[in-house]
């Protein structure tokens, strides 16, 4: 490319000898954009694009799948009827919550909460182990229901993990 625009250039100064300014500085314009060009290049092949940027990521975020919104509000309803009516509250919300302090302390931890006992009750607290194994029910559980306040401080446990 730089071969013919040196062509042209001089072509044009032997034919026009009095436009010598102007030919140079279309000259120097074409050098420089082909430069630009070439370094251009390099560097998108020294750093290749990784995928797609924090926005786009942000604008085609997923969206649940119907299963897991379906998941969440079966355990909104359970979570009402436990907190309400006190339908069964010690088997159902026991196995819900050590089913989920069991996948966050595998996935935070990598603590296995059937093999590892002692280590798991270290880290999610007595009052949440206690919610967990039914050890030891507090004194606030005088109704069959289980108080609201219990079940935000089970979660926040959880989510401390």
């Amino acid at each position: 490319m730089l071969v013919l625009a040196t062509g042209v250039v001089v072509a044009a100064l032997l034919n026009h000898p009095d436009r010598s300014n102007l030919a140079l500085h279309a000259y120097l314009v074409l050098i420089g954009f082909v430069v630009l060009w070439s370094v251009a290049g390099a560097l998108s092949q020294a750093f290749p694009s990784g995928g797609h940027t924090a926005i786009e990521q942000a604008v085609k975020r997923k969206r649940l799948a119907p299963a897991t919104l379906r998941e969440i509000q079966h355990i909104e309803l359970d979570i009402s009827l436990f907190t309400v009516s006190g339908l069964d509250p010690n088997s159902q919300l026991r196995r819900l919550l050590r089913r989920l302090a069991a996948q966050r302390l595998s996935a935070h931890r990598n603590i296995n909460l059937e093999s590892d006992p002692a280590l798991a009750r270290i880290l999610v607290g007595d009052q949440l182990w206690a919610a967990i194994t039914g050890d030891g029910r507090s004194a606030s559980h005088n109704a069959a229901a289980v108080p609201i306040e219990e079940l935000e401080q089970a979660v926040n446990a959880l989510e401390s993990i």
